[in-house]
């Protein structure tokens, strides 16, 4: 349950300490920027920006309010890690921010200081973590759990299978 009063997560909000509403407010308007950059050069800069930003003033980092600092969406941002509409220095760029958002909050949850659910949410979605193993059964001379044939199991046990007296198996004496 999120809280005492409610199943409702979002209820969490109506209890929030008193001037954390403004001091959250105050620090994202340090962070927003108009425009996104038009440069390589400017990105970069925007990037230590954010970072000096966020250390000075206590702001955890994130993909939004590195979004928010570049003054573009989510979506321009993992198209730029992509290479799409970029150039490959900015593509380079763009996935090294991401990847300084992602290594805090793999450290915050290495330190114990996320809440396992959250990590585990936030790693999926901005990292492509993934709780599955892909198995790639393409390569026919490595073929996974395929049944053996009779002549197989008969080579197996020393049994000709061009031999049929041999292939006789005296069944087992029941006693009822």
């Amino acid at each position: 349950m999120a809280n005492r009063s409610s199943n409702f997560p979002t209820n969490q909000l109506n209890t929030l300490e008193s001037g954390i509403s403004a001091d959250t407010i105050n620090k994202l308007t340090l962070l927003r920027m108009s425009t996104k950059p038009e440069t390589d050069a400017e990105f970069d800069e925007r990037v230590t920006q954010y970072l000096n930003i966020c250390a000075e003033n206590d702001i955890r980092v994130g993909i939004e309010t590195l979004c928010l600092h570049m003054g573009i969406t989510r979506t321009t941002l993992f198209n730029w890690c992509r290479g799409d509409g970029c150039s490959q220095h900015r593509a380079e760029s763009a996935r090294m921010a991401k990847q300084i958002v992602i290594s805090f909050l793999e450290q915050l949850n290495l330190l114990g200081r996320l809440n396992p659910a959250s990590a585990i949410f936030y790693l999926k979605n901005w990292a492509s973590y993934s709780d599955s193993i892909d198995i790639d059964a393409s390569n026919e001379n490595e073929r996974i759990n395929q049944p053996k044939t009779i002549e197989q199991i008969l080579r197996e046990h020393g049994v000709n299978a061009n031999d049929s007296s041999s292939i006789f198996i005296e069944p087992p004496e029941l006693d009822f």
